[in-house]
Parts: structure tokens; sequence; C-alpha cells
């Protein structure tokens, strides 16, 4: 299941949790000033502006529609006139070797397009750039999803770094506190050596998980295209809503997912060449009208003209059953992606269900429990009533519990993430 909705996912991607109303002038920033990032804190909602204001990676897509828009142009323009000169009866044997008598002919001609092509021309042209525009929709979704994934990142690893210091601090007090009693004579020195490798130990973690929360800042900024993130603090918590969100809040909006409306405006698409091809099969007519001079004897006539081709050999079958075949494969296609993104929505929210009841029983029955734990642990081994391995196998339970607690959290809100993605809500 799990494959099945990373395909979809990256279907949507490829195609293209802010989804509004699309012009070609909101498209492109290009010539607008770069949004800044601040020096003090960062939220998800700053995230998102810097990012659809400075993105490298929705710029292609803003200029596919600037190209259809510009091919929309092209679609509507009329065949030009054509302008003939024409010399006949010149250039010979005789009487015409010279121009005495030759006859020329000044003319123009118009192609008129029949079938009301030009018009479905046109239709398919704009129904082209409705699609770049949702393909831009598509990217822009990917792209947020993408920038709430990476701030969800950060803020966990930023609690990861809290839980790092916290666990130092207890190992620094710990240390402290055999110090004292192997003055006493208390515990052996082993024990102290002991204490001593998991401070050692306590200050690596530490250091990793900073690490770990710079390459998670790193990785954020890098959708907005900085290399050098310039802010000091995350705004925001990974605190899990009271209830879980209905299902139906998301079902009834499944409807605004942009990969559903590619589809069906790709069914749009499709409809409207198949009629482009179908008025391909009625041909042309080329009209003129000219002035023919009669150098002999000085006389001037008109010439009209009028011209058809005959539709016996092509009658543009292939290209007509081409277009058919298109259009039933957008008709499955769109159909395909319903099922798809069905099935996708009932497995993000039972991620979202599973994450939500994990965090709830963590926090009411394991985090009490592992904390009063390590506490009596902690009371019972100053008074000498605990080895020092029952006090680390009670650290280790509560550390353990907080991991998994953080875990829980970030898990439920990146399937809310997805949720709102595939329901096309505002991130």
């Amino acid at each position: 299941m799990k494959q099945k909705t990373s395909k979809f996912l990256s279907t949507l991607a490829f195609h293209c949790l802010v989804i509004h109303p699309l012009t070609a002038d909101t498209v492109s920033r290009t010539g607008d000033p770069p949004l800044i990032e601040s020096t003090e804190s960062l939220s998800l909602a700053d995230a998102v502006a810097l990012t659809l204001g400075n993105s490298p990676h929705l710029e292609p897509f803003s200029w596919d529609i600037r190209i259809q828009e510009a091919e929309a142009i092209q679609a509507a323009a009329r065949p030009n006139p054509e302008l003939a000169l024409e010399l006949e009866n010149a250039f010979g044997d005789g009487i015409y070797s010279g121009t005495g008598v030759a006859e020329k002919t000044l003319s123009i001609g118009q192609l008129i397009e029949l079938g009301r092509k030009r018009a479905k021309r046109i239709d398919v042209a704009e129904q082209s750039v409705k699609l770049a525009s949702q393909s831009y929709l598509i990217k822009r979704t990917e792209v947020l999803n993408s920038v709430a994934n990476s701030f969800l990142e950060a803020l966990a690893a930023k609690q990861k770094v809290e839980f790092a210091e916290a666990t130092l601090q207890m190992e620094e007090q710990l240390a402290a506190a055999q110090e004292e009693r192997l003055q006493a004579g208390k515990i052996s020195g082993l024990e102290v050596e002991n204490g001593k490798t998991a401070l050692a130990l306590a200050n690596i973690e530490l250091e990793a998980a900073r690490r770990a929360l710079r390459q998670a800042k790193l990785l954020l900024t890098s959708h907005w295209g900085d290399p050098n993130p310039q802010f000091k603090h995350l705004e925001g918590t990974l605190k899990i809503d009271p209830v879980a969100p209905d299902a139906r809040i998301y079902r009834e909006s499944l409807s605004n997912n942009p990969i559903l409306e590619f589809s069906a405006r790709l069914i749009e698409r499709q409809r409207a060449s198949l009629a482009l091809e179908e008025s391909s099969r009625i041909p042309d007519l080329t009209a003129g009208v000219g002035l023919r001079s009669f150098e002999q004897s000085r006389d001037n006539a008109m010439v009209f003209q009028l011209s058809l081709p005959l539709p016996l050999f092509d009658r543009n079958r292939g290209n007509i059953q081409k277009a058919q075949a298109e259009l039933s494969k957008a008709r499955a296609s769109h159909k395909s992606t319903q099922v798809m993104l069905e099935t996708t929505f009932s497995e993000a929210y039972e991620r979202l269900l599973a994450a939500h009841q994990e965090t709830e029983a963590i926090i009411q029955s394991v985090l009490p429990s592992a904390q009063s734990g390590f506490q009596l642990a902690q009371e019972s081994y100053q008074l000498g009533k605990f080895s020092y391995f029952e006090l680390k196998t009670a650290q280790t339970i509560l550390i353990d519990s907080r991991k998994k607690l953080l875990s829980a959290q970030l898990r439920y809100h990146k399937a809310k993430a997805d949720l709102e993605m595939l329901a096309g809500k505002t991130l």
C-alpha cells in the first residue's frame, strides 16, 4: 500500500497545499523583488511564502504557461493571403520570342478555412493553456507538500536536540553524584568509569543531533534556493490535535485535487483535438482574383479563381482514429486517478489515525509511567537502594518513550499534510 501511495504522490509531482486561482501574472514572479528570509524566527507560513516567491523548481512551469499562451496566439492567426505574378506566352519562338504578345496576370489569393477549423484550433490551444496552468498547480502542490515535510523534519530535529541536551544534563548530574559517592566509598571506580562513558556518549549524541538540525535547516531553505539558513529559531509545535480530524472534512474536498483536475481538463483538451481532426476532413477553399494584361492589344481583363482539394485519398482517418484513442485513454486515466486518489486518501487517513492513537497512548500511559519510574530510580540510587544498571534502565525507558512520542507526532503531522495535499486544502 505504501508503494502505491508513493507512486501516486510521485505522479502528482510529475504532472506537478495551496491552491489559488491562477493567472499568467501570478505565476511568474521573475520581475518581483525576492522575499527575504528572517534572521530571527521562521514559521511554516514564512517558509511557504519564501518558496512561492523564490523556488527554482516552480519557475520552469511558469514558463510552460507562457509558451502555451504564445501558441494560443499563433493558433488564432488566419492564413496569409498569397500574391502572385504570372507571365505567359513570352520568350518562346516566332511571335512569342519576346513579350510583345505576352499576357501578364497579377492576382491575390486567400485560403478560406472551412469546418470552423480556426475556432476549433483556438479551442485546443486554450485547453492547452489550462493544462499548463494546472501542471503548475500540481508542481506547486508537490513543492509545498515537500516544504511542509521539511519544516516538520526540522521541528523534530530541534526537539531531538532538546532531548539530547536534557540527556546530557542528566548524565552530568549523575557523574557529579558518582564522584561524591566514590569519595565516600559507596561505589566502585568501575561504576564511575561507566558514568564517564555515558557522559561522553551523551556529548556525542548532542553533537550529532545539532548536526542533524543544521542539515534539516539546509534542506528546508533549499526549497527557496538559500544555501545558508539565516533564521535562528523555528516557530511551531508537533503537538497533535486533541481529536483526530473527521475523514469527511477531507473526503468532501477530494474533487479539488489538482491531478484530478488535470485529468478532467485533459479529457476536454482531447475532445477539442478530436473535433479539430474531424474538421480537417473538410477541404479548405482557395479563392483568388486578379488582373490580366494583354500586351498585344493593350486590353485588360479580370481573372477569378476557386480551387478545392478533392478528398479522394486522404480523409484524415488516421489522425481521427488517433484522437479518438487519445480521448478514450484520457477518460480511462481519469477513472484510474479517481480510484487511486480514493485509495491513497484512505491509506493516509489510516496513517493519521494510527499515529494519533499511538501519540495519545504514549502521552496518557507510557510517558507518565516512564517519568515516574526514572524519578523513583534516581531517588533510590541516591539512597543506595538501586544499582547503577537499574537507574540506566529507567533512564533508557524514559528516553525511548520520548523518542517514540516524537516519532508518532511527526508521522501524524506528515499524514495530515498528505491529506491536505490530496484534498487541495490550504497549507
